[in-house]
């Protein structure tokens, strides 16, 4: 039985060789759209849109599907022939270059070469483009120069004006014409897209240079406030640091001359009691003893209190610089909180307004209520403004008594709480 199939089996089949299809991409589920079953290819008939080559005529199916008169001979020779058979259309495919595959292709889609080749020529019949006018008003010019040379003989002067005829005939084709004037005008249009490109582009590049330096001048100017304020208030620490040096030294010299005076007083005291025990023993020390201590006493005393003169001047003066010093701090600290509650009090009142009237309104010129809005608004210049609408108001003023009458209000009139969860939802509704 070697070399014979059994009665009941099927012949092998190889299978033949076909691009390999792009792989299948992954899926969130792990599993394929389609179930993993694939039926195994009709190896009795063509793939679908297969072209076969020339010198590959393809075997018709009922060659294929004629019985065998023995089965075990025929089974072995249809497998010999299906083998042979599907080798050849391996090689035949495998020889086959690109361009032939792509031929094979539009045939099978019904487009033959003739076709494709009328419908490029359709689409460039006519369309003369803006360089081959360009070369042939040149080769024109160039020939009729030739022409105009005596050096011409007579056959290649009879080549020169064919020739000139002929690129007379495509320059002066009126469809050629209408051609390269659509083309000229369209050309003229992008140079000019492209030239307006290009200005905007520089506008907007200088204008963004010209904003990159007015931001650099403001934040150069603010570096050199912070940087002078900082130096400012360096001098001002060094030099209260300086004034508080010399203060705490004037007045430790003022405590040196108190104590050089208690010394002397108390020298003056201890003599004065040595004197006396002197005198108590009967010893008389002499007037020039007594007259040279009071002259040296007066000199001290008068070294003492010159010196207590000057540092209490000093004293006074670096005083006065602390506390001038300490009043320009004061005053600039004032100066600074009363710009910050004006501040304050602006954005306060712009908030106030805003959530009153709304945000500020510019209107053009001309707006319908914009004479009415500077009528109103006039009486913040204008007395006379001023008088008149405060008369149309007075105009409609009534006695207390009247019913339904109330009084101006002396602040604003701001909105109530909406009274129900129903008219909150209703103004929160008109409000967007």
């Amino acid at each position: 039985m070697d070399g014979e199939y059994p009665k009941n089996a099927q012949p092998r089949a190889e299978v033949p060789y076909y691009r390999p299809p792009p792989s299948t991409p992954s899926f969130a589920s792990g599993q394929p759209p389609y179930p993993p079953y694939f039926p195994p290819p009709d190896m009795s008939r063509p793939p679908p849109g297969f072209m076969a080559p020339p010198h590959f005529p393809y075997p018709s199916p009922p060659s294929m599907q004629t019985a065998p008169e023995n089965e075990s001979t025929a089974g072995k020779g249809t497998s010999a022939q299906i083998g042979d058979m599907l080798h050849k259309l391996r090689q035949s495919v495998d020889n086959m270059d690109d361009q032939q595959y792509v031929e094979s292709w539009f045939i099978s889609k019904g487009y033959t070469q003739s076709q494709r080749t009328l419908k490029r020529a359709e689409k460039t019949e006519g369309s003369l483009s803006i360089p081959d006018a360009r070369k042939c008003l040149r080769e024109s010019l160039l020939l009729l120069q030739r022409l105009k040379s005596d050096s011409v003989g007579s056959e290649l002067q009879h080549a020169t004006i064919e020739r000139l005829n002929q690129l007379q005939s495509v320059l002066t084709d009126p469809k050629n014409l209408d051609t390269l004037k659509l083309k000229i005008l369209k050309a003229a249009r992008k140079r000019g897209r492209l030239k307006r490109k290009q200005q905007r582009d520089f506008e907007e590049k200088m204008e963004a240079e010209e904003k990159r330096k007015e931001k650099h001048a403001v934040l150069d100017k603010w570096r050199e406030q912070m940087t002078q304020m900082a130096m400012d208030v360096k001098k001002e620490k060094e030099l209260k640091a300086s004034a508080d040096e010399t203060l705490m030294e004037v007045r430790k010299k003022l405590a040196d001359v108190s104590r050089f005076e208690d010394i002397l007083a108390s020298l003056e005291k201890l003599r004065k009691i040595r004197m006396e025990k002197l005198h108590q023993r009967g010893l008389d020390p002499g007037p020039d003893g007594e007259h040279m201590f009071q002259a040296r006493k007066s000199n001290m005393t008068e070294m003492l209190r010159t010196h207590r003169q000057n540092y209490e001047i000093e004293k006074k003066g670096l005083e006065v610089i602390l506390e001038t010093e300490k009043e320009e701090n004061e005053a600039k600290q004032r100066k600074k909180d009363q710009k910050n509650l004006k501040s304050y009090l602006t954005k306060y009142e712009r908030d106030l307004h805003e959530f009153l009237f709304g945000p500020q309104t510019v209107y053009n010129s001309d707006d319908p209520i914009l004479p009415y809005l500077q009528y109103q608004l006039g009486a913040e210049s204008d007395v006379n403004t001023l008088i008149h609408i405060r008369h149309e108001w007075d105009s409609h003023l009534v006695h207390p008594d009247v019913p339904g009458a109330s009084s101006v209000p002396v602040g604003w009139v701001i909105p109530v709480e909406p009274s129900d969860s129903s008219w909150e939802t209703l103004l929160n509704s008109s409000v967007k």
